[in-house]
Parts: C-alpha cells; structure tokens; sequence
C-alpha cells in the first residue's frame, strides 16, 4: 500500500506490524495533484492467473454477466458502516465473483471510517467474517486500529488526505470501482477497490482510497483471508464502476 504522501507502507507491515495490513492495508489513499492524477501511484500489474486455478480472467462488469447474477451495488446491505451491515452483506453475497465484490466493498467501508470501530464491533467482525485460515496476527483488529491511534507516523498516513489526524471520515462505493483479480478462482477471490474518502458528506477531490481484500469461501459464505498490494494500474485501467453505490 501507499500512504497519500506516496511513501510505501509494505515494508512497514511486514512482521511485527502485520496485523495492520489488514487494519490499514484495506485501504490505500493517494495524494492527488491539481489536475486530479494520481501524485505517486503504484503501478503494480494483476499477477498472471496460474495454471492449477480454474481463473477468472479478470473479471469486470462485463464478463460471465448471466452466470453471476446482478452487478455489485456497493451497498447490499444499506449504507450503514457498521458490522450488522458487514454481515448482513456476508449472508446476502451469493457464492460468485460478484457476491465476493461486495463482501470486499463493506469491510472497505467498515474498516475505513474514523472514529474507528468499537471494541464490540471488532469483535463481531473477528468472529463473524474473518477466515479461519487467517494467521492469528493479522486477526487482531483491536491491536491494529490501537497502534494507528498511538503512532504519528501512521496516524500522519491516515485518511482523509490533508485533513489532520482525527477528522471524522468514511469512505463510499459510490464513486467507486472494482476489479477481480485473474488469479481468482470460484472459492478464493481478490478483489481491487478503489473507493471515494467522504469527509463532512463530501467526497474529497484529493484523496481517494484502494485496497484489495483476499476472500475464501468457507462455511457457506464469503470471508476475508488475507490483503495484497492492489493491482493500481489494472485496476485504473479496467475498473467497472459500482451499480449505485453508498
């Protein structure tokens, strides 16, 4: 991920703090200059589909349309930021590339809100969506959002964009696009994502948030597994644009 500034925050999350890759690795926010283009963007390519995998050969809102039923709204479960609307969305999203873009969308806009969640909305979203497969690390979302709080360094490189620290924010699908990885398979999906910062019910013109959740299909549903560096200039290229969004 990048911070707004352009500094590469992976090294960081490596190790010790690689429970904020999912904390802070959900989302990216990039500086934009006055004529609106990126300051600094990654300019990460989609990895090449693997041979073992049945892919999805980066999908977007105009492949296999039939066979994966209505495009993702962005806003399955109403446009609340809070767990009930996480979950909501996790029991709603059929078991398709589409139902995994949305799954991704909510917890994009969960965890990228200030204030920052609660202790007992943490603990919904721990227990109800992340994967059982997630390293017990990047489970502890308590200790990620913590550290962002305590630390200059990353609250400096916390949405929205010039605003200071503290600034009450959210992020939107409404001006928001999605892209599924072509490594992507039917039971393991990464979604890139690229969402609107909405700050005093504004959408910024200067910053902007991406981040790319990896989700499995397990126990009947979508769950979130992991989070890689989003595929920014694939996804800038060959984003579809969400139906609606909130």
């Amino acid at each position: 991920m990048y911070t707004k500034s352009g500094r590469s925050l992976w090294p960081v999350l490596v190790g010790a703090l690689v429970v904020l890759v999912l904390t802070l690795g959900v989302l990216l926010v990039v500086a934009l200059n006055r004529d609106g283009t990126p300051e600094d963007p990654s300019t990460t390519a989609a990895p090449e589909p693997t041979e073992s995998t049945d892919t999805h050969e980066g999908q977007d809102g105009h492949d296999h349309g039939a066979e994966l039923g209505e495009a993702p709204t962005g806003c399955l479960a109403g446009p609340g930021t809070d767990a009930e609307m996480v979950l909501t969305t996790q029991a709603r999203a059929p078991h398709s590339a589409y139902g995994a873009v949305e799954v991704a969308a909510s917890m994009m806009r969960w965890t990228n809100q200030y204030p920052f969640p609660d202790a007992e909305q943490i603990a919904a979203i721990e227990d109800g969506l992340l994967s059982d497969d997630m390293s017990e690390d990047m489970r502890d979302l308590a200790a990620g959002f913590e550290l962002i709080e305590s630390d200059p360094t990353f609250r400096e490189d916390t949405p929205p964009g010039p605003a200071e620290f503290g600034t009450p924010f959210t992020v939107s699908t409404r001006t928001g696009q999605w892209l599924v990885d072509p490594a992507s398979t039917d039971d393991r999906v990464t979604v890139h994502l690229s969402l609107g910062v909405v700050v005093d019910g504004t959408v910024s013109t200067e910053a902007y948030g991406m981040g790319s959740p990896v989700l499995v299909w397990e126990d009947d549903a979508w769950r979130v597994v992991d989070t890689v560096p989003t595929a920014t200039a694939a996804l800038e290229a060959g984003g579809t644009d969400f139906t609606g969004g909130c």
